[in-house]
């Protein structure tokens, strides 16, 4: 048998697995994928993106960064082994003391430096955990379970290791329990090994998958000796102070990991995240995954993560001036959705990123991508790019929910709130011209 496609998009086949065919980078319009729409806005400048979850360029914090470095690489007690000679794979030992002794505090469970392992960026970190789980190649025909709003890049790095993936019923606090209860007993009575994804701050929705929540999911996968993987990469970037802050007690259950990034309080560029787990199978898994793939990650950038957030003031000075900015950009993004009511939608995020607007039904943001680069020039993620959408069983049984294309993501954080609110006037008015030519009834106050 093969995989292949039904429909459009969003609903696949499960039989015996082939290769999946994967996207190559292409300049070719319109960009068929997340990181060639960003190439794309990179050499049209003239197009306002709202695609990629880049940090404000002004908020990078080059000078912190440039001072770190030099006291680094002249503080006699750190060797010159030790910033630019071939390390271990599981990173440099002052970096994952400083996230071990954060951890402890933040789960109330006591997490050691061997229970961390520094990876390059929060995907690779998850493209690790998949590889530790299901092996190269996905030999046993294993499928990954997730939210159904996910994080784009999980499902690009499933399917590099030809895994399948099925978002689940999701509401506002993540995945449902019940349904992923239900979903993991079939796949055992067919023998199928599976893996979950899920996050603790939802990319894209901005939703916060609260503690309770997130036990009960760990608890059931840890019954049913299923590894999870929960993505915390917006753990500083909470706007809603009402708001519970996560704490991930559950970390401590069996099979467990969470993957954490430096990413959007610091700088992407650093490539500095790291996982976690308490699991000694599981970070062991891991770890050799790294070392047989890039051996080690740089220690200087570690090193660089490590001056800087090992210093409380600097720290805390520094998340009350992302988030102070960013949710002025939330703003911003929220009030240009309530003066565009008749053609948006959208819950207000409590952390990360992005808005998730829902357009009238009729809309299909992937159809009319291209169009909005190019008229009201505005660069959005179509909702089906953060689909993972349904899979057809052999038995005919269908995993997940449908997809929906009338959504999409809107990054808040990258353009000058000013700037962002124009540009999502800009894309309400061609929706407008759009809804008049194709007949769709708009949303009514």
């Amino acid at each position: 048998g093969d995989i292949s496609k039904l429909e459009n998009w969003g609903r696949f086949y499960i039989g015996l697995t082939e290769f999946n065919e994967r996207p190559l980078p292409s300049p070719s319009f319109p960009p068929s994928n997340l990181l060639d729409l960003i190439g794309y806005t990179q050499t049209h400048p003239d197009v306002e993106s709202t695609a990629g979850g880049l940090p404000r360029p002004d908020l990078l914090p080059r000078s912190d960064i440039l001072r770190a470095s030099k006291e680094i690489l002249t503080d006699p007690n750190i060797s010159d082994s030790e910033v630019l000679q071939y390390g271990g794979s599981s990173g440099n030992l002052r970096y994952r003391e400083m996230v071990a002794g954060d951890l402890t505090a933040l789960t109330e469970t006591r997490v050691a430096p061997e229970n961390v392992l520094t990876t390059a960026g929060g995907q690779h970190a998850i493209s690790l955990f998949l590889e530790a789980t299901f092996g190269p190649g996905n030999p046993y025909g294993g499928i990954l379970l997730t939210n159904s709003d996910t994080y784009a890049a999980a499902i690009g790095a499933a399917q590099k290791l030809n895994i399948q993936v099925a978002g689940l019923k999701t509401d506002e606090h993540g995945l449902d329990p019940d349904e992923l209860a239900d979903t993991l007993s079939y796949l055992h009575s067919l023998n199928i090994p599976a893996a979950v994804y899920t996050m603790a701050v939802s990319n894209p929705t901005g939703g916060i998958m609260p503690d309770s929540r997130g036990d009960n999911i760990a608890l059931t996968c840890e019954e049913k000796g299923v590894p999870v993987a929960v993505d915390y990469a917006y753990r500083f970037l909470l706007f809603d102070p009402s708001e519970s802050e996560p704490h991930v007690p559950y970390l401590s259950r069996k099979g467990i990991s969470a993957v954490f990034s430096t990413s959007k309080i610091i700088a992407p560029g650093l490539r500095t995240s790291h996982l976690v787990s308490l699991d000694s199978n599981l970070i062991a898994a891991v770890s050799a995954a790294k070392r047989d793939g890039v051996i080690m990650t740089p220690p200087l950038n570690e090193l660089i993560v490590w001056r800087l957030m090992n210093d409380p003031s600097w720290l805390e000075e520094r998340k009350s001036t992302v988030v102070a900015a960013y949710r002025e950009g939330r703003d911003a993004a929220l009030a240009a959705i309530e003066r565009n009511s008749d053609v948006f939608r959208a819950d207000a995020p409590k952390g990360g990123m992005f808005l998730y607007p829902e357009l009238p039904p009729g809309f299909s943001t992937y159809s009319m991508l291209p169009r909005m680069l190019t008229g009201p020039k505005v660069a959005y993620v179509p909702g089906p790019w953060t689909q993972a959408g349904q899979l057809i069983m052999p038995d005919g049984k269908i995993i997940g929910v449908p997809p929906r294309d009338n959504r999409f993501r809107s990054c808040f954080t990258t353009l000058p709130p000013e700037v962002l609110g124009r540009t999502l006037d800009r894309q309400a008015a061609e929706l407008r011209l759009i809804a008049q030519e194709e007949g769709i009834t708009l949303f009514t106050s």
